[in-house]
């Protein structure tokens, strides 16, 4: 699969002539399908939190001095914002669930995935890892300064 961004009528002619030469290549393989489409804010948010949490993770220790990685971070985050929305009575779209386990001798907690998070949640999750960066502590990296940027061009 491939993607062009165009962010201007001046890249229209260039990104056209890629798209031909793409296509083509495609075609020998079949039909093809290409899609256009308006920018999302939702891949910018998540550039923007996949790297406050990457910063989170390489900077703060946690629980008896235990650093973690960023899996376990980005697991954590999630769920103490989901607790938070949920007490403010703001519950996430696809917020926690209990499930049995396969054998019904366990109980799971399945997470809320972020790659259900609505427009808005991504919005007030990027303002909730400001607001836990800044109890850490955190010096946003120069990678997390870049996709802010790029964030906030899309507002």
């Amino acid at each position: 699969m491939s993607t062009i961004k165009i962010t201007d009528p001046e890249r229209l002619e260039a990104a056209i002539n890629k798209i031909r030469e793409i296509a083509t290549k495609y075609l020998e393989e079949g039909s093809t399908v290409i899609e256009i489409k308006q920018a999302s804010k939702e891949r910018e948010m998540k550039k923007k939190y996949h790297a406050m949490i990457g910063d989170i993770s390489k900077q703060v220790t946690f629980y008896k001095g235990k650093k973690y990685n960023t899996a376990t971070w980005k697991t954590q985050l999630i769920e103490q914002f989901a607790t938070e929305m949920r007490e403010m009575g703001k519950p996430l779209t696809h917020d926690s669930k209990t499930i049995p386990s396969l054998d019904g001798l366990r109980e799971i907690i399945e997470r809320p995935s972020s790659t259900d998070f609505k427009v808005k949640e991504s919005s007030n999750f990027i303002e909730y890892l400001y607001a836990t960066g800044a109890e850490f502590n955190v010096a946003w990296s120069e990678h997390s300064l870049r996709a802010y940027e790029s964030y906030k061009e899309m507002q």
